[in-house]
């Protein structure tokens, strides 16, 4: 590959980088607003009615084949599979609640797994024997059949009743299928009495295998409280603590007591000191607690009752007789004798008192510290013995429980009842539940309207173009300087456009009826019209000598702009004014070839050759005497380095300068990746941009503008070209470069192919000799012609659907 290919492959990859970055800012910015939907609507309404009426009809032949062949009936059983009047019995006997327990585990039933259940009676195994009975297959058994919980109930209640099951299985057979179902009832009665009995065969067995080990730990757990006892020569631990407690709070009050008559005794003494209790006083305090310490012998007792006398008797001397008196004197002198012996003998039995006391609370204290820790080893004592009875109680009663446990077991074995009931004997209907004709016609009218709406969307968007020229001004908001009629001869991709002279039509020889002559000049002279306007507007841009150098360009490629811009410059020789037209598209020159003009030199031979007149390469035409036309010239190996040289800047310089032309047209490339437009627009006094209707895609436009703000070239405005729906997949008028162009989304081919034409025609010859090409790739060439027909044909019914 050669540097000219490598440079054209970079230009293609650049190419691709801006499709992707314009398909993501086009998918930003296509949000759709009412206006535009009510617009696609009106615009898509042919394809939209037409897609609706195929899909309702489509449809309705659907729901009649349907109701013709295709009938289905609905067949029915209930299946109550628990027994309610077991379950309230079960919750009102608390008594039995563990043995119960052992009963749900053994027979792996305590919850019921309804989902799993149902699994369960779909299986295709237990459905073959079944579906062998009725030779059909067992996964097509499966399959009509459907199982839910509840009951026709189940619509008017809140509670879902679990142990109901509504087996429906669907028909197309109802005389025929109605055995099958009552079979199928019969197989799943059948069924849950071997899975009733399989389950309590296993529930015995794993009872069976748990009774030695609850027996044998009962046994180990008695041993151990034998030890317990033995070890510590107490029967219950409990109850000797609370002995010892209980003997601790009287030992408690005992020590109360004796401190109290401590300190009663010592004020006892101490007022016997002070002298302020007599004899009569100190019997008082003998009486009250006599009996606990406090005793006097017989003599002191004597002594007491002396005392006692005397002082009844000196009291009574005192009332008769006067202070002085004899008695009075003698009796008080004998009291005086008394009373130091009778205090001696006081303090000596208080201090006997005391001692005995103190004595006694010793010992009181000594015994109530014994069994304080006596008592501090119980607790201990008392959790391992109530922690081994307490293991003990639970093991005697799971194996109490267990025993009763298989002894139901053993009974419902015995039993030979089957757990489920038919509660709703089978029955098919006799009125056919699919089709629903009402139904299915009314989703067939909402479904086609829907659909056929979506179909004509994304057609639209699909086909993101411009539809007329108000969508391009609203659009892009740039100044329309004019527009490019259809014109159906133009048209005709049968034509070889190659021979005729677009700077002759009017005398075209392309036409081969009165019929086609005559709708040919309405058609030309709309044409001619539309190019005057053209004119005008530009005029009127500005005054003629600041807009003589005018480049026209496309986004891409078969817009019409070599076409534009040998029928402008046309028209602007009618008007009187000399024009000079480049063909500055080296890389695809098409205006020798509409003008009927050698390319042996021209632009290319001009830049890269010695010669400095430019007007030695001008080639005029006889029909057209005030318009000169600088072909491209052979094709170049950089056209980029050509266009940006020096040379080229001075040569624009001085045809701009020159007074021999009003006005130089310059046919550029297309705009969008390719880098030559962008450097003959800075060079130019303003740029015209050719948009074509019905083909280019809406952001395509956009980008270039983008592109020439940002080269700060001088726009003119916007030419658009108009091409029929019906063609719109022909790529314009037929004159143009002829390579699609798809930019990455729409149709036609993608950037990268339609590029591709631009390298070397070395490596993209046509005509190869057909003894070189293999079998292999005629017969893929061959494909290829075949697969282009079936899109043309495709094409052409769609387009007379959008007509």
């Amino acid at each position: 590959m050669d540097g000219k290919e490598k440079n054209n492959i970079s230009n293609i990859n650049n190419l691709n980088t801006e499709i992707n970055t314009e398909s993501s800012n086009f998918q930003s910015s296509s949000e759709l607003n009412l206006n535009s939907i009510v617009k696609i609507f009106l615009r898509r309404r042919k394809l939209i009615l037409f897609s609706t009426l195929l899909i309702f009809l489509i449809g309705v032949v659907n729901t009649g084949y349907k109701k013709t062949f295709k009938k289905l009936y609905k067949g029915t059983f209930t299946l109550m599979i628990s027994d309610p009047m077991e379950e309230k019995y079960a919750r009102r006997n608390i008594d039995s609640q563990s043995t119960r327990f052992l009963e749900d585990i053994a027979k792996n039933s305590r919850n019921v797994d309804l989902p799993t259940l149902i699994e369960y009676l779909k299986s295709e195994e237990l459905l073959k024997e079944t579906a062998k009975n009725f030779n059909i297959a067992p996964s097509s058994l499966a399959s009509r059949i459907k199982i839910k919980v509840g009951g026709p109930i189940e619509k008017r209640r809140f509670d879902r009743a679990d142990g109901i099951l509504t087996i429906e299985m669907i028909s197309r057979n109802p005389k025929k299928d109605i055995f099958l179902l009552k079979n199928l009832g019969k197989t799943y009665l059948k069924a849950s009495k071997d899975l009733r009995q399989k389950r309590l065969t296993d529930g015995l067995n794993f009872l069976n295998d748990q009774e030695p080990i609850l027996r044998e730990k009962k046994e180990n757990l008695q041993l151990e409280i034998v030890k317990f006892r033995e070890r510590n020569n107490m029967i219950e631990p409990l109850t000797q603590g609370n002995v010892i407690k209980k003997r601790q709070q009287e030992l408690d009050k005992t020590i109360s007591q004796l401190e109290a008559e401590n300190v009663r005794l010592n004020q006892i003494r101490k007022s016997i000191l002070e002298g302020k209790i007599n004899a009569r006083g100190f019997q008082d305090a003998i009486g009250i607690k006599e009996g606990q310490g406090l005793k006097i012998s017989e003599i002191d007792q004597s002594l007491l009752e002396q005392l006692l006398i005397l002082e009844e008797e000196l009291a009574a001397a005192k009332t008769k007789y006067r202070p002085g008196s004899l008695i009075i004197i003698n009796l008080e002198k004998r009291k005086k004798e008394i009373e130091p012996l009778f205090l001696n003998n006081q303090l000596e039995a208080v201090d006997l008192a005391l001692e005995f006391n103190v004595t006694s609370l010793r010992s009181t204290k000594n015994q109530k510290k014994n069994l304080i820790n006596q008592f501090e080893t119980k607790p201990k004592l008392i959790k391992e013995y109530n922690s081994s009875q307490s293991k003990l109680s639970i093991a005697t009663r799971n194996l109490d429980s267990l025993i009763s446990a298989r002894e139901n077991f053993q009974l419902q074995i015995a039993q030979s009842s089957v757990p489920w009931m038919i509660i709703k004997n089978p029955k098919i209907s006799k009125r056919s539940f699919s089709p629903n004709v009402r139904k299915e016609i009314s989703f067939s009218i909402i479904f086609s309207i829907i659909f056929g709406t979506i179909i004509g969307f994304i057609r639209d968007r699909f086909n993101y173009v411009f539809h007329n020229p108000k969508e391009v001004t609203e659009e892009l908001k740039k100044p329309i300087l004019g527009e490019l009629p259809y014109v159906s001869m133009l048209n005709d991709q049968k034509r070889d456009f190659e021979k005729i002279d677009f700077l002759d039509l009017e005398n075209s020889s392309i036409i081969s009826s009165q019929e086609d002559n005559l709708k040919y000049k309405q058609d030309f002279f709309i044409l001619q019209e539309s190019l005057r306007n053209i004119y005008t507007s530009i005029k009127f841009l500005n005054t003629d000598d600041n807009q003589k150098i005018i480049c026209i360009s496309s986004s891409i490629p078969s817009e019409g702009k070599s076409f534009f811009s040998i029928l402008l410059a046309k028209t602007l020789t009618s008007f009187g004014k000399k024009v000079l037209l480049i063909d500055a598209d080296m890389r695809k020159p098409q205006i020798h070839k509409r003008t009927q003009l050698d390319n042996i030199k021209g632009l290319s031979n001009f830049l890269t050759g010695k010669e400095t007149n430019i007007k030695n390469f001008i080639q005029d035409k006889e029909t057209s005497k005030d318009l000169s036309i600088i072909t491209a010239g052979l094709k170049p190996p950089d056209t980029a380095r050509l266009l940006s040289s020096e040379r080229m800047r001075d040569t624009i310089k001085k045809l701009k300068k020159d007074p021999d032309y009003d006005y130089v047209l310059i046919d550029t490339p297309p705009f969008l990746g390719l880098a030559d437009c962008s450097l003959i627009s800075n060079l130019s006094d303003g740029l015209i941009l050719i948009v074509s209707i019905n083909y280019v895609n809406r952001g395509l436009p956009k980008e270039t503008l983008k592109r020439i703000s940002d080269l700060k070239s001088n726009f003119l405005g916007v030419i658009t070209n108009s091409i029929t729906q019906q063609d719109k997949f022909s790529y314009s008028y037929g004159y143009g470069y002829g390579y699609g162009y798809g930019y990455g989304y729409g149709y036609g081919i993608d950037a990268k192919n339609s590029y591709l034409k631009y390298i070397d025609d070395e490596n993209q010859k046509e005509n190869k000799d057909e003894s070189e090409i293999s079998t292999l790739h005629r017969g893929k060439i061959l494909l290829k012609k075949g697969l282009d027909n079936f899109m043309t044909i495709s094409k052409k019914i769609l387009n007379w659907i959008e007509k």
